[in-house]
This record gives structure tokens, sequence and C-alpha cells, in this order.
């Protein structure tokens, strides 16, 4: 499914009523869903969402501002599922698709990590099946491909053995690795 850029959302809700309003956007997002003043709101593929309430008496003006992914080859944002950018003739993406991909999966698992908590299992799986696409390209950093491998396999396990400290320790070697590669080739 094709979005614009960006999305704006708005509702008029009795200031008195406010917390009701957010406890039903709150039990929906539990259940995978988003839905904003009887609208489904699609959050595949966004990489942002701000929330603004103004207070105007009896009533409040509730905003809500998604920004979603942008693709390299032009202005149109695609939602997870669809083409995720421009593709080489063998169908891969181009290298620099991929790692523009990667970089907001990146910030997410950090942030995660960060917060003391396992990353989101399908999050971290798309990072680590990128992950080992990205170490396929040649003459893109190939001399660190074997360490981030096994650093990406570490994390790998780590997630999947739900272990928290293995997960951090593996994901600060794929930064490092990352750095290192990015300093000599970027």
């Amino acid at each position: 499914m094709y979005l614009a850029p960006k999305q704006k959302y708005e509702a008029l809700v009795k200031t008195t009523e406010m917390g009701d309003f957010f406890a039903q956007v709150a039990e929906n997002l539990k259940e995978g869903k988003f839905v904003f003043n009887e609208q489904d709101v699609p959050l595949e593929g966004f990489s942002s969402i701000k929330l603004s309430v103004k207070n105007m008496g009896e009533s409040s003006l509730i905003k809500i501002k998604l920004k979603y992914q942008k693709t390299e080859d032009n202005d149109i944002f695609v939602n997870e599922g669809d083409e995720a950018g421009p593709t080489l003739e063998s169908g891969r993406p181009k290298y620099k698709s991929l790692k523009k991909k990667m970089k907001n999966e990146w910030k997410t698992l950090r942030l995660s990590l960060q917060n003391g908590q396992l990353p989101d299992p399908t999050i971290a799986s798309v990072f680590i099946e990128e992950s080992r696409l990205m170490t396929t390209y040649p003459g893109k950093g190939d001399e660190y491909y074997a360490a981030y491998n096994a650093a990406t396999d570490a994390f790998e396990k780590a997630v999947n053995d739900k272990d928290l400290e293995a997960a951090r320790i593996a994901m600060s070697e794929l930064g490092r690795l990352k750095r290192e590669c990015h300093d000599r080739y970027a």
C-alpha cells in the first residue's frame, strides 16, 4: 500500500474524556492496530509519530502526525511488504537502499536494548536477515564481513535465547565493526 510521506489525524475530544480516549487508543495498540477517531491508521513503515494536544476549554484538539520511510528513487513512501526501494537486476536491493533501511532498524534495536528490553523479534529478524544480505556485496568492506557475520550470529542467538546481556554485548560488537567499516568505506 502506498502512502503520502506524512499523514495527519485530528480528533476533537471533551477535555474530561481525554483519559478514556487515550485508553482506547492504547488498547487498540496492544492488539496491534492503531485506530484514531474511528480511522484505521497504518503503522507499517512509519519512521515517527508525533502527538499534540491543544486545550480549547471544554474540548481539546488532539493531533497525531506520522512520517513514513522514504524510498530512494522517488517520493513515494511504502509500507513494509511492498518494494523496499530500488533493486538491481538480480532482485537484490541496491546497497545504499539496504543501508538506509537498516539504519532505522539499528536505531530501534539500540533503543530497546538501552531501555533494558529485548528488541521486537520481528525487527530483530529483519535486521539479521538484512545484515547477512549486506555482507554479500563485494567491495563494500569485505574484510569486515566474517567478523560482522559472527557478531550477527551472536546477536541472533541472544535474541532467540532471550538473553538481554548477550544481546547488548553482540549489538555493541556490531556497532564497533560498523563504525570501523564506515570510517574506512563511507
